[in-house]
C-alpha cells in the first residue's frame, strides 16, 4: 500500500502536467485497497485490518468507514487458499455520481457494490460461478469467496481510478510508463505478484484483461514476470507469448482475454487458461 507521499509522487511522475487529469482521491485509493486486502486475506488465512465495532478503519490519516470484514467467518474457520490465476486489469474504475447525487464506487472487490459490471459478470461465466440477480450484500460476499475459493486474483496495472483513453495509453507505452508499471521495481504487477509469493498455487498462470490496446502491447512487447524465488507455475515467456488468432480480440495472442468491446471476455478467459469451453 503506497503512502501519501509515494501515491503523489508516483501520480506526478506518470500523469506531467501536461496531461491534465485530476489526482485521485488518495482516501478512495485506501478504501479500495483495504476491500482487496480482506479479498486477499482468504489466502493468507488471517485478518489484516481490524474494525471499529462501527466498522471504522483509521489508515494512513483517512478515516474509512467500510463496514465488518465480509470474510471474517471463512477466514477463521476455512484458513488459507492458493492463488491459481492471476487476471491483470488497467485501473480500478473511477467513482460516478447516480442520478440521484449518490457516489458509486463499482470496484471489483467492493462487497457492497450490488450493480452488474461487465468485469464481475464475467469472473463468474468464466469460472462457472452462478451470479445470482438481484445481489444483496452475503450474496456478493458469497461469490467473491467462490472466485477465492477457485484461487482467482484480479490485480490492476495502475493504481489510480481514472478513465484512459487509447490516446493516453500510448503516450504511457511510448515514454516507457507501462514497462515500469508491468515489471519495473517500485510499484508494478511484478512487484505486487512478489508480494503473494508464498500464497502461489504451484500452477499459477497470468492473462490480461485490460482493454486489447493496452494488453496486447503488453503481450507483445514485454517478457514474462519471472520471480526468485518464487514458484513460476506455467507462467513463462513460451507460454505467455503463444499465438491464437480469433476476431473476438484485438490481436493474435491468447493471454490476452479482452474483446473488441473492451471488457473481459468469460470465454477467452478460459481460452487463456486452457480450461474446457
Amino acid at each position: 500500500m503506497l503512502t501519501k507521499t509515494d501515491y503523489i509522487k508516483l501520480w506526478e511522475a506518470t500523469f506531467p502536467k501536461s496531461i491534465k487529469i485530476e489526482m485521485p482521491s488518495y482516501c478512495e485509493y485506501i478504501t479500495r485497497k483495504i476491500q482487496f486486502q480482506d479479498y486477499l486475506d482468504l489466502f493468507l488465512g488471517k485478518i489484516t485490518y481490524n474494525r471499529t465495532t462501527d466498522g471504522i478503519i483509521l489508515l494512513n490519516g483517512c478515516e474509512i468507514n467500510i463496514g465488518q470484514h465480509p470474510f471474517e467467518k471463512e477466514i477463521i474457520n476455512f484458513g488459507k487458499r492458493k492463488i491459481k490465476y492471476i487476471l491483470v486489469a488497467e485501473a480500478p474504475p473511477a467513482s460516478k455520481l447516480n442520478k440521484k447525487g449518490k457516489l458509486i464506487e463499482t470496484y471489483f472487490y467492493n462487497s457492497n457494490h450490488l450493480g452488474n459490471t461487465p468485469y464481475f459478470n464475467s469472473f463468474c461465466r468464466a469460472f462457472n460461478i452462478i451470479l445470482t440477480n438481484p445481489l444483496t450484500n452475503t450474496l456478493k460476499s458469497n461469490t467473491l469467496l467462490e472466485l477465492a475459493n477457485q484461487g482467482i486474483i484480479l490485480l490492476d496495472l495502475f493504481p489510480f481510478a481514472i478513465p484512459f483513453s487509447t490516446s493516453l495509453r500510448k503516450k504511457l507505452m511510448e515514454s516507457g510508463i507501462t514497462k515500469d508499471f508491468w515489471d519495473g521495481s517500485v510499484y508494478s504487477i511484478k512487484t505486487q505478484i512478489s508480494a503473494l509469493c508464498p500464497h502461489l498455487d504451484s500452477e499459477w498462470d497470468l492473462c490480461l484483461i485490460a482493454p486489447p490496446t493496452l494488453s496486447c502491447h503488453i503481450v507483445g512487447a514485454y517478457n514474462a514476470i519471472y520471480i526468485t524465488p518464487c514458484t513460476n507455475g506455467v507462467h513463462n515467456n513460451t507460454t505467455f507469448k503463444v499465438l491464437l488468432p480469433t476476431q473476438k480480440r484485438g490481436c493474435d495472442h491468447k493471454k490476452v482475454a479482452s474483446d473488441t468491446s473492451g471488457n473481459p471476455n468469460a470465454e477467452l478467459v478460459r481460452v487463456a487458461f486452457n480450461l474446457p469451453i
